[in-house]
């Protein structure tokens, strides 16, 4: 989820970079705050990785934006699922 507004889907990620599929317009070099949600593998626990980062590349597609960002910082935390 983009802190600014709007809903991505990520397609890749590493240590130090995301991209993400959206229908936010962001623009290259561009200051972005975002969290990734995801539960661990037995279901027990939810993730939250919110993240700072830097766009390094937008491609423009039919079905949205694809967002390259550069990761300037991130921060994990966790709480017990329902």
């Amino acid at each position: 989820m983009l802190q600014a507004g709007g809903d991505g889907v990520t397609r890749d990620i590493s240590a130090t970079g995301v991209f993400f599929k959206t229908q936010a317009a962001v623009s290259e070099g561009e200051s972005i705050d975002f969290s990734i949600e995801f539960e661990d593998a037995g279901g027990k626990r939810k993730w939250t990785l919110a993240c700072s980062a830097r766009v390094i590349r937008v491609e423009r597609g039919s079905d949205g934006f694809g967002v390259a960002a550069k990761i300037t910082e991130s921060r994990l935390a966790s709480e017990a699922c329902p």
